[in-house]
This record gives C-alpha cells, sequence and structure tokens, in this order.
C-alpha cells in the first residue's frame, strides 16, 4: 500500500459562517493551535432601544485545537465593533504558544488596532490592546495608517506592520511626526512586560519612499525581524546591494533587523536576484531561525521547480519566491523557487510560510481543477482556485515535496490566500470558498505530513507500526513468543520499554531483537527456550507425558510409552529391535550371544559385539580374548596384534 507522505486532514470552517466573512484571510498555527481571521464577518448587537443592529466587517478570530485525529473549535474571539463597522478584526493573526495577536486595519477610522490574547487552560481571555504610538483622536491623526495590517508574535515580542504609514524618517526610532512620505509604511516593536506591553522600536526602511508600503507583510523570530515593502522602486538585486535609485518601480524589498539587549539595528537589504518592476517582491514574508523566505507575487518568469531561467518573462504574474540564509553575519540568496507548473496570474508567493526545513508558498491565482494532494496541475479550467506548495530542503537543496488543493476546488475560491506550517502541520486559507452556496464564506485546509513506521519481530508480535501523522507519538508494544525474552530495540529505536514511545518525525524502521529463556521453572532439566522451541513439552510440567520420567531425562517427553533412545537413532528403545545400534538384535543378544543389547560394545573392549563375533572372533563378553594382558580393541587397533 502506497500513502502519500502529505494528507488533508479535516477542513476548518467558522461556526457563525455568513456570506462575505472571508473566513481564512489569515491564517497561523503552533503546535496543535490553529489561528483563522474572518475579517469581514458582521458582528450582531443591541442598541440602546434594544434593536438589532449589525456593524458589517467587524470581523473575528477562531482558534481550533487538535483532538484526538482531527480538530475543534476552541473558542471564537471578537473585540466588539465600531459604529459603522469595517474593523476587519482578523485581517492578520499570529500564534506564539498561549499567545494570540490579531490586526483589526480598519479600527480607528483606518488607523488600525492589534488586540493580544493569552490561554488559561482552554480559555483565550485579552491581555492587551496596542495602537500607533503616534495615534491622537479626534481629529484622528494617524488616519488610514492601517495598523495591524500585518502582525507576528515569537515569545514576548509582537511586530505590527503600518503600511499606509507616512513618515520621511528612515532607519530606528526616527522621528514618526514627519508625514512627508505618504504611504512609505512603519513597523511597530512591542515586548511584554508582566502582563502589559511595552513599545521597544520603530523601524523604517533605510531608504524610504512614499507609497513603499513598508510593513505590508512582517515575520520574527528569536531577535531578528523581517519586514516586506512591496512596492518599493529600486533596481537593486540580491542582499545588501544599497541602490537608492526609483528605477524599478514597484519592484518590491525586504529588510532584516536585528536585536541586541533592547537596541534594534537594519542587519539586511534584501532584493530578488531577477528584481523587476512590478514584481511585488516583500509580498509575503516568513523567517524561521537563519532562514528568511520572501514571496514576489507579481514576478513574471515561465521557470519552474527550484533554481530555474529566472530570465524568461513570458508568464506574467506567475510569481516566485526566495529563500535567503544567515551565515557568519551575512544573507545570501538560497534558492528561487517556483511552481511545478508557474501559470500566468498564478501568484505564486502571495503567502509564504516557513518551519525549520518546511516551507509553503500560496498561489491563490492557480487555476487547476485537481483536488487533493498532488493532482493533475496542468487542467486550469478553474480560474482562481488557486493551489499551495509544499517544499523540504535537505542538505541547503529544496524540492517541491506536495501540491496541495483544497478538497473541493471552485472558481475564484482562492485558495493558498494565506498559509501557515508549524512542524508537519500546514494550513492553508480559501478567503472565498464557498463550501455549498454561500458566497466567499472561506475556509481554511489542515494537511499533517504522515511517515511510516515499521515494525520486525522474528519472535513475538507488534501491535502500534503502520503510517502517522508527524509530531505525534506512535505506541509499539509487543508480545513475545514462548520460549524467548525481548532484550531490546534496534534501528531507529532504542532501549527496552515494552511498550515503546516512538516520536513520528521521519520514516522509521524498529526491529525487536531476541535471547533464548534459560529459565527452568518447573524444573524438570530443560529450559524454557527448549521446552517451547526444540521439544515443545510444557514448560509448567516436569512430566509431559505423564510416564514417570521427567522431560530432561526423557528421550521422548511427549511419548507415553518410550522414554529411552540407546542408539539414539530417534526410534524409542521399546520400539526399536536393535537397542544399542551394535547390529545385532536384541533377542539374539540375550538368546543367543548373552551381549548386553543396551551397549554395543558388552566387554568394553573397544570392539563392538558384531565385529567381535563376525571379523575378530572374540568372545564380546570378554575383554582378553587370549588372556595375554592386552584387551582385545588393543591388540587389534593399537598393537597390530592377535
Amino acid at each position: 500500500m502506497t500513502v502519500d507522505p502529505i494528507a488533508q486532514q479535516t477542513t476548518l470552517t467558522a461556526s457563525n459562517a455568513e456570506s462575505g466573512s472571508q473566513f481564512g484571510s489569515s491564517v497561523a498555527v503552533d503546535g496543535d493551535t490553529a489561528v483563522v481571521g474572518a475579517p469581514f464577518e458582521t458582528v450582531y448587537f443591541l442598541d440602546q432601544f434594544g434593536t438589532l443592529k449589525s456593524a458589517g466587517g467587524s470581523g473575528a478570530v477562531y482558534v481550533f485545537v487538535r483532538a484526538g485525529g482531527g480538530w475543534e473549535q476552541q473558542q471564537r474571539i471578537d473585540v466588539g465593533y465600531s459604529q459603522y463597522g469595517g474593523d476587519q478584526f482578523g485581517c492578520s493573526v499570529g500564534i506564539s504558544g498561549d499567545t494570540i495577536v490579531a490586526g483589526a486595519r480598519g479600527r480607528l477610522n483606518g488607523n488600525g488596532f492589534v488586540s493580544i490574547f493569552v490561554r488559561t487552560g482552554a480559555m483565550w481571555a485579552a491581555q492587551a490592546g496596542l495602537i500607533s504610538p503616534t495615534f491622537q483622536g479626534p481629529p484622528f491623526r494617524g488616519n488610514g495608517d492601517n495598523f495591524g495590517a500585518a502582525v507576528a508574535v515569537a515569545g514576548d515580542t509582537v511586530v505590527v506592520g503600518a503600511p499606509f504609514e507616512d513618515s520621511g524618517s528612515t532607519g530606528v526610532n526616527g522621528n514618526q511626526l514627519d508625514d512627508s512620505a505618504e504611504d512609505s509604511g512603519a513597523v511597530y516593536l512591542f515586548v511584554r512586560n508582566g502582563t502589559a506591553w511595552d513599545p521597544q522600536a520603530y523601524l523604517k526602511a533605510h531608504n524610504t519612499g512614499s507609497n513603499d508600503q513598508f510593513g505590508a507583510s512582517v515575520a520574527v523570530t528569536g531577535g531578528t525581524v523581517l519586514v516586506g515593502a512591496m512596492y518599493e522602486d529600486s533596481s537593486a538585486t540580491g542582499a545588501n546591494s544599497y541602490q537608492n535609485d526609483n528605477l524599478a518601480p514597484e519592484s518590491g524589498a525586504a529588510y532584516v533587523f536585528s536585536r541586541q539587549g533592547a537596541a534594534w539595528t537594519q542587519e539586511a537589504y534584501l532584493k530578488g536576484s531577477n528584481s523587476e518592476a512590478g514584481d511585488f517582491f516583500g509580498r509575503a514574508v516568513a523567517l524561521s531561525g537563519n532562514t528568511a523566505v520572501v514571496g514576489s507575487s507579481g514576478e513574471d518568469s515561465n521557470a519552474t521547480g527550484v533554481n530555474g531561467n529566472q530570465a524568461d518573462n513570458s508568464a506574467a504574474d506567475s510569481g516566485a519566491s526566495y529563500v535567503f540564509v544567515r551565515a557568519g553575519g551575512g544573507w545570501s540568496q538560497e534558492a528561487y523557487l517556483k511552481a511545478s507548473v508557474a501559470g500566468a496570474e498564478d501568484l505564486f508567493g502571495t503567502s509564504v510560510a516557513v518551519a525549520g526545513d518546511t516551507l509553503i508558498i500560496g498561489a491563490p491565482g492557480e487555476d487547476s481543477a485537481a483536488t487533493g494532494v498532488n493532482g493533475d496541475p496542468t487542467n486550469d479550467s478553474v480560474p482562481y482556485a488557486g493551489a499551495a506548495y509544499l517544499f523540504e530542503r535537505s542538505a541547503a537543496v529544496w524540492i517541491q515535496r506536495a501540491y496541495l488543493k483544497g478538497a473541493n476546488s471552485g472558481e475564484n475560491y482562492q485558495f493558498g490566500t494565506a498559509v501557515a506550517v508549524s512542524a508537519e502541520t500546514s494550513v492553508v486559507g480559501a478567503h472565498a470558498d464557498a463550501w455549498g452556496a454561500t458566497e466567499r464564506r472561506g475556509a481554511s485546509y489542515v494537511f499533517e505530513r504522515s511517515y511510516s513506521l515499521v515494525a520486525t519481530a522474528a519472535h513475538g508480535q507488534i501491535v502500534g507500526a503502520g503510517n502517522y501523522e508527524g509530531g505525534t507519538t506512535a505506541n509499539l508494544a509487543i508480545t513475545v513468543s514462548p520460549g524467548y525474552l525481548f532484550t531490546g530495540w534496534s534501528g531507529d529505536a532504542t532501549g527496552s520499554d515494552n511498550p515503546l514511545s516512538v516520536l513520528m518525525n521521519n520514516d522509521k524502521t524498529v526491529t525487536a531483537t531476541f535471547g533464548p529463556d534459560i529459565s527452568d521453572p518447573d524444573d524438570d532439566g530443560l529450559t524454557n527456550y527448549q521446552e517451547n522451541v526444540v521439544f515443545g513439552t510444557n514448560p509448567s510440567l516436569p512430566d509431559t507425558d505423564a510416564d514417570g520420567v521427567d522431560d530432561g531425562e526423557d528421550a521422548f517427553p511427549l511419548d507415553l510409552v518410550e522414554t529411552l533412545d540407546t542408539d539414539k537413532d530417534g526410534v524409542g528403545d521399546n520400539a526399536d529391535l536393535d537397542d544399542d545400534g551394535d547390529g545385532l538384535s536384541d533377542a539374539n543378544e540375550f538368546a543367543i550371544h548373552g551381549t548386553n543389547p543396551k551397549r554395543a560394545d558388552t566387554d568394553g573392549d573397544g570392539l563392538w559385539d558384531k565385529d567381535e563375533l563376525e571379523v575378530h572372533l572374540t568372545n564380546p563378553v570378554d575383554p582378553d580374548h587370549d588372556d595375554d594382558g592386552l584387551s582385545d580393541g588393543a591388540e587389534f587397533l593399537t598393537h597390530l596384534t592377535n
């Protein structure tokens, strides 16, 4: 049986689903918890007269947890509403452990608002609300900054993007009140202090420009922040090619900042290796350790796979993604990634997420009619159905591992609008998925990497082998065959635990090892191994056949009428006509020759009875036939005398 290493585990939908809520516009996952934003969900409320009112586009966030072999909704979160709606709470989400951050880009007249929630037990409660430090009430300075359009969280650090912020400052902690660069964008960093969140840094690009939208995407890991500016205009290429021209409009850029203590500095300036106008490099960004990924949804090359031909711009807006790695304090491009089939307007790179050596990339404009995992990507009959692509890295080499589609690909579902990955779990948002007949309700799909566990036992039975979702624990239990002792595990497991817990983070093969059971509980002179494996006797009864002779002394422990086999020819003495195997029948030895039918050499002179009678003509019951002091055997075999 062949099992896909990646399989769709479940489909997540909103409990409060409604047309246009766009559930799946944002997704995040950490371990066994997934978060999905529905930024256009309507919030209903009673006014002061008790009349039911609605605030369209207020938004909500849904939290799901892994339960058994599936996922279940743990909580729906909303933060109320503005008078006229349009808050878009859930337009961005992030999770780290028991902390969720969610943006509401439309709140406060478009200035934006960010909410932070923490989990205690199974309940999520608000811990803090963040606004731009420069926000002022009416007349609302900062209107339209969209603070919270992008968010990220790692431990006690929260990163908030405000892509329409207008200051002309550059670098870190500049003048936030200089509104001379419209929609240049900014990023704000906050750190947790107890239960409070304090501003730590205000980040701008080193080359701030109007309409760059710095902060349209953000990511954080440890003390590193990555910021996308998808409309940045310079013609630079690669890492740290600091050109301050605007010769490639909307080519896009990404910026790396690092923290030492509480101080932040810009560490790198990233551009695509084939940067061109309209590439939108920085549309999406992701970080994991020393790996940065940047999506470029407007890139135009017709290349496919990994590190293909970047120069052929025959697939407009097919999209690309770029992997950068940090080594020795510097950043360099490691890979240029394209879909396995690059199609115009696929928008590959609209969303990206990375965890260790696993990377997922969304292409919401992809058009194939395929469903599930690794279907046919060439049938472009469903416009904007969307797709996602899973890549894995080994020794700095990336390969496409899976081509992912929704279970019910539909026109304009835009599967791949948002993606997230944690260990072996990937989540893909399809914010326009109708899942039935309701337009743009949205859905999200959970995919799990599975691994095979092969277990072998030469002398026993093992239960628990099979295929498991990555990151889960398999339990192997062995029943040992009688006569053996289980001595331990070899292969991809060690020790001698039974049952054995195996973390399934790779394909694994385990072998049980055994030794003979040399105990003798019935004290009959035979070990458990001998009784169960060699003779088939009862290890609990000293005399299995109840013939009065213990099994250890019984040549035929399963035969009531036989106990001896003098000549060890496999025939019991009772049935054997020549017990000692000397060639003389027992009857003749008794009646004629006077020899011992139980001894082939009755007189012990070294000559068999038959040979003495028929060859040497000596007396088989007299060891020295001629009385010369030498035994008959010595004379014939040693001295060659008669």
